[in-house]
């Protein structure tokens, strides 16, 4: 019989069941009166997993409630692979919410006790899977396919086509956030070959996954090299993969390549129909009731309006999808969109407050998840802690009866101790081996803390050198103007203090951007791009005639250290001060790419007067200061100028 506690969850669920119906599909429906109608425990368990592997057509948190209720079952009836399922969908949930650390930790402590066995098989594959998909959205491509791989030869052994299917899709995903399309492509045509001629409904599944990465396989080849086969080719696997959705009732697969579509024919110029299909993608993601992809959806059809030149209709879907994110997690792309917009709009002013916005909201969400990270480590302490105390318990009662059969144990005597011996010997196995292992993690942390102490000795140095100076040139000329000379004017004074105010401020901007490096570890190149943009659109707020001209081609995640890049943003600093003071420009270009070829490459050019680049730089503290900061970090700075033509400053770093 159930106890107190788990009829009072199915109490819960069957009072909340009609918030939860929401029209969807006739198969969703059909699983939810299978959890009303069953009685015993284990055919609700069974019937609720059932229904949460519709996950991707069911609002998250119907999902989230259901699979902690179908938790709640399984450890009351101690069915540990029950228990694990039902935990995986609460891990898949947190990964949608972009809870990272906690989907990670969920996985982890899992595969901890799941093998690829009969009965474990389908909870151990699913973890592998929601691990992998975990290390991409971290853009830990690499490991994700280190993952995968082993898995993948596993289901070949064993002729599983199923898992076979599942894992090409996983590493299809790894391979596609790596830039590298043709790889992607190979695996997507070996899932088709093994595709049963037959496939049930599962297989069903995973084969429209498999159309939908073709399609932006394809696609993303398109705009590379701009082929038409590779376009129409894009679009036949669209229209087979919204085929495939639309009959077997996914939604979420079907709103996904409705939204994939609606790209395509924006690439092909087809815009009020991509538009429209475009707004039916949302309607299906509202018909789900998971905001995480209707705000989603609205940041792709802000690009879409980008895209297609529709700046106007581009920040309406923006700002309304932002409206929806102050009931959720803020959505970084719907700004960055946002921003694009604006600019496309000529709004200068609302793209730098825009911007602005954007790199709060980063600094924040990285707080909020190492937070979260840390709540959740501490949760798991205090539930290990209640474990040791009922263990404890447990021994001491069982303590007990070996006294009171002490008569019997007499005669186990010679067995026991035969095992105490050998259960001795592989303790002390155990123990060099954790000792081992102890010693490595103690000089990896050493390692770690030195490589920290180096940053921070780095940037503080870069304090004392650039802060010094400025404090120590205010607090001069504040003692000279105190202890000024009856004879010295009221202009004159005035003209000091000017000097001192602008001082300060260039001091307090600096100090700003040092700290901004400071509390982080590392910086993603497009922030960093941000933190120049903003800085030069700054700079370019006061100045008459002249323009400010953006290139930006990120195509590769670079990570960089703090120190490289506060580095990078001084050499661009002192690089644009100077084309604002010294060039007698009209229009200055800045340009912010990474590739293949380059981690990264950026270049300030401007069309004014030049300046002989093979003088004696001597006096010149801050060209020498932006070739000393490029050798600190092992980049390459070039300056090249004609008089009456412009100057162009490059700072580029190629992969080790």
């Amino acid at each position: 019989m159930p106890s107190k506690k788990i009829s009072a969850v199915f109490l819960f669920l069957s009072a909340m069941a009609p918030l939860f119906c929401f029209p969807q599909t006739r198969r969703i429906d059909s699983l939810k009166n299978q959890v009303q109608m069953a009685a015993a425990d284990k055919e609700k368990i069974a019937a609720i997993l059932q229904l949460c592997k519709e996950q991707f057509s069911l609002n998250p948190d119907t999902v989230y409630k259901y699979a902690m209720a179908a938790k709640v079952l399984a450890v009351s009836q101690h069915d540990a692979v029950k228990t694990a399922l039902a935990d995986y969908y609460i891990g898949y949930q947190f990964l949608t919410r972009g809870m990272t650390d906690s989907s990670l930790t969920i996985a982890d402590r899992n595969l901890k006790q799941l093998h690829y066995t009969t009965e474990e098989k389908e909870a151990y594959v699913d973890y592998i899977l929601l691990k992998a998909r975990t290390f991409n959205n971290l853009n830990r491509g690499k490991e994700a396919l280190d993952l995968l791989y082993p898995l993948l030869a596993t289901a070949e052994k064993q002729a599983d086509t199923l898992t076979q299917m599942r894992t090409m899709n996983g590493m299809v995903s790894a391979l596609v956030t790596a830039g590298d399309d043709k790889e992607a492509q190979r695996w997507c045509y070996k899932a088709l070959q093994i595709y049963p001629p037959v496939g049930s409904f599962i297989y069903q599944e995973a084969y429209g996954v498999i159309l939908s990465n073709l399609a932006l396989t394809f696609m993303h080849l398109y705009e590379a090299n701009q082929m038409k086969p590779a376009l129409d080719s894009s679009v036949r696997y669209t229209d087979l993969a919204i085929a495939s959705s639309s009959k077997n009732e996914f939604l979420g697969g079907l709103a996904y390549n409705l939204g994939l579509k609606a790209v395509i024919l924006g690439i092909n110029n087809k815009i009020p129909e991509g538009e429209q299909i475009l707004k039916e993608s949302l309607a299906t993601y509202r018909q789900i009731g998971n905001m995480f992809y209707i705000i989603n959806t609205m940041s792709v059809m802000g690009n879409f309006y980008g895209i297609t030149k529709q700046p106007e209709k581009g920040i309406a879907i923006c700002k309304e999808g932002i409206a929806l994110c102050k009931k959720s997690e803020p959505n970084i792309y719907l700004y960055g969109n946002l921003a694009a917009n604006y600019k496309l709009a000529g709004n200068y002013k609302a793209y730098g407050e825009t911007l602005e916005q954007l790199s709060a909201i980063k600094d924040s969400l990285h707080f909020k998840n190492s937070a979260l990270a840390l709540f959740d480590v501490q949760t798991r302490y205090e539930m290990q802690k209640k474990e040791n105390t009922i263990i404890e318990q447990n021994y001491a009662l069982a303590k007990k009866n070996y006294l009171a059969y002490g008569s019997l144990a007499l005669l186990l005597i010679g067995s026991v101790f035969f095992i105490l011996l050998i259960r001795l010997n592989r303790n002390k196995q155990q123990f060099k081996f954790q000792t081992i292992q102890r010693e490595e993690k103690r000089l990896n942390e050493i390692a770690v803390s030195t490589a920290e102490e180096n940053e921070r000795r780095r940037i503080a140095a870069e304090l004392h050198d650039n802060l010094g100076g400025q404090l120590s040139y205010i607090s001069s000329n504040m003692d000279f103007i105190l202890e000024a000379p009856a004879s010295l004017t009221e202009d004159e004074k005035k003209k000091h203090l000017s000097k001192v105010n602008e001082t300060a401020k260039s001091t307090i901007a600096d100090l700003r951007e040092s700290i901004w490096a400071l509390k982080k570890q590392q910086v993603e190149v497009d922030e960093l791009a941000d933190k120049i943009k903003l800085f030069a659109q700054s700079q370019l707020a006061h100045q008459v005639g002249m323009q400010l001209e953006v290139h930006e081609n990120i195509l590769h995640k670079t990570i960089l250290s703090s120190a490289e890049a506060l580095n990078i943003f001084r050499i661009f600093q002192e690089a644009i001060n100077n084309a604002l003071k010294y060039s007698d420009a009209s229009k200055i270009i800045l340009s912010i790419e990474t590739s293949e070829i380059f981690l990264y490459h950026l270049s300030l050019e401007d069309d004014g007067t030049g300046f002989d680049t093979k003088g004696n730089f001597t006096d010149h503290y801050g060209l020498e200061n932006m070739q000393q900061r490029s050798k600190d970090i092992r980049a390459a700075l070039n300056i090249t100028s004609i008089s009456k033509q412009g100057s162009i400053v490059s700072l580029s770093k190629k992969p080790d």
